[in-house]
């Protein structure tokens, strides 16, 4: 590939995780991201194989972006290079080894401060915050103000739902009745009140192909550049064999398409 995969991943007593990424003119770009929590048994591993099940298991779940091509595999785990390398006695470790056999990478050791994945393997929980720091900070308007910042909110995200309008107000405002004025705002809204009216309304009603051919559904996906200078991924399915295709295209002109 013109621009290699990297998976750089990570692992705590708690959990593994890992990004992959992608060097496009020098800035990396995040495709993915993976973690998973251990289970009672693997908290209980040791730190180098809890760092190697990170990697199985990250490659594993990105296998249909990293089989039949060479990737790079970050780690912040220098035995991992050794380990991968040179058979263990570790029954564990030596079957996990052999697994990734099947994969071309090269192993790369990286600064504990420069792996990103080390964020989808922290644990979290029970967190107070005792105090504000900084500029920002979660603020409590003046009863004249909630109003504004209802209405603000409710037409930004398009007459979103409670749940999103109280989603981005807690980023910022916090008042005793919150939760009871988002849901009255909401309830009372009239357009909101018109859709809900309009769609309880309405069927689905799904689509009838009498034989092959009859009805196909298209989409159009956009990727970053690949080799030979394919931008786009044409997707179809017919509806009634469910057969589908997909096939790359440099660009999404009509004629192309």
């Amino acid at each position: 590939m013109r621009h290699p995969f990297i998976l750089t991943t990570d692992a705590s007593d708690i959990v593994i995780g890992s990004i992959l990424s992608q060097k496009i003119n020098g800035e990396e770009k995040m495709i993915a991201y993976f973690s998973k929590m251990h289970s009672a048994a693997q908290k209980n591993y040791s730190t180098t194989e809890q760092e190697l099940l990170a990697v199985v298991k990250s490659v594993e779940h990105f296998s249909h972006y990293l089989l039949c091509q060479k990737f790079i595999l970050n780690t912040d785990h220098k035995s991992l290079i050794y380990l991968l390398k040179n058979p263990s006695k570790n029954q564990r470790l030596f079957r996990w080894a052999l697994a990734l056999q099947e994969f071309n990478f090269e192993i790369m050791h990286v600064k504990g401060i420069e792996n990103f994945s080390d964020l989808l393997s922290r644990g979290f929980s029970n967190i107070t915050v005792n105090a504000i720091k900084g500029k920002r900070g979660i603020i409590m308007p003046r009863t004249w103000e909630i109003r504004n910042i209802l209405a603000n909110t409710h037409h930004k995200t398009a007459h979103g739902n409670k749940d999103t309008m109280k989603y981005l107000i807690t980023k910022l405002y916090w008042w005793p009745t919150l939760n009871k004025d988002v849901n009255a705002y909401v309830r009372d809204c009239s357009m909101c009140q018109q859709e809900v009216r309009r769609r309880s309304q309405e069927y689905l009603v799904p689509l009838k192909s009498r034989h092959i051919n009859d009805i196909w559904e298209i989409d159009l996906i956009e990727l970053p550049e690949s080799l030979d200078g394919s931008k786009y991924v044409l997707t179809g399915i017919d509806v009634y064999s469910k057969f589908g295709f997909i096939h790359p295209i440099i660009d999404k002109s009509s004629e192309e398409i």
